[in-house]
């Protein structure tokens, strides 16, 4: 039996990517392109073998990935409306992100269907979570990514590991720092908002005080009725995953080693410095 690792591709390579020594809007050249690649692969490759020293077991890789559309939007135009650009340059750095992540995912999906799984107008987190919530009780998964949306999804077979804080981080942990279970996550953020994706929640109410609602034992409609100012339907449904699960409809890919795929990556990056057989080691 494997592990199933599920990659939040966009939170782990905008993470890479604007930690790289001397980035900054203008970071297009081929150079420095090949070395964005060749540290996203190396970023991937210390954790899995992090993780696979840990847990000493098989596993299976997927990276997954947001689309350019998104079906929040439709339901929700000010959904994360507050990370529209407000100048010239950050507009140039967006357009700069997403051509480097373009390029990337593209280079990626001639790996394999793990490479790069995506869906129209869905976000990586809904695809994680409709692998997770699709999946049969022996499977168990572990997400990469700093997101805390994932904690909703944490139980005895899932767990999270945090790149920014290189750690693990399961359901105990939550319930310890919360004092909530995992289910009852989106409620919280529901009602306290969620500034991050510009979600607004009931005024004075943060996550400590809905957490200690939830925990006398409110119910969710008697909220909902009583907080009217706030849709806190709309809310719990943009955060909830996965979004509009019934829509969703595909199966985990299995990771696999295409050898003549990888060297045709090494040759084009120039990825000399990384080992071939390092991640044949976690592929096959």
């Amino acid at each position: 039996m494997s592990l199933n690792i599920l990659v939040d591709g966009n939170n782990v390579a905008i993470r890479v990517l604007t930690s790289l020594a001397g980035y900054n809007q203008q970071f297009n050249s081929p150079h420095q392109l090949n070395f964005f690649v060749h540290s996203f692969l190396s970023h991937i490759l210390g954790i899995s073998n992090k993780i696979k020293q840990k847990y000493n077991t098989k596993i299976n890789i997927i990276l997954v990935w947001d689309s350019k559309t998104s079906l929040r939007r439709k339901l929700y135009p000010e959904y994360k409306a507050n990370r529209r650009p407000k100048t010239l340059e950050e507009e140039k750095d967006r357009i700069n992100h997403f051509s480097l992540l373009n390029e990337l995912k593209e280079e990626l999906r001639l790996l394999g269907e793990w490479g790069c799984v995506e869906k129209e107008g869905y976000e990586a987190d809904d695809l994680i979570a409709y692998f997770i919530k699709n999946s049969t009780m022996g499977d168990s998964f572990l997400i990469i990514s700093s997101d805390n949306d994932f904690y909703q999804l944490l139980s005895n077979r899932v767990i999270q590991y945090l790149p920014h804080k290189k750690s693990f981080y399961n359901h105990l942990d939550f319930q310890k720092e919360f004092g909530i279970i995992c289910d009852k996550y989106p409620l919280v953020k529901a009602l306290a908002g969620d500034r991050g994706d510009n979600i607004v929640g009931v005024d004075k109410i943060g996550m400590k005080t809905a957490i200690k609602l939830l925990n006398q034992g409110q119910c969710w409609m008697n909220l909902v009725n009583k907080y009217k100012e706030v849709d806190l339907e709309t809310n719990l449904e943009l955060i909830k995953l996965p979004f509009r699960e019934q829509e969703i409809n595909i199966e985990m890919p299995k990771s696999s080693l295409n050898k003549e795929a990888w060297i045709a990556l090494f040759q084009k990056f120039s990825l000399q410095k990384l080992n071939l057989k390092s991640f044949k080691d976690i592929l096959e």
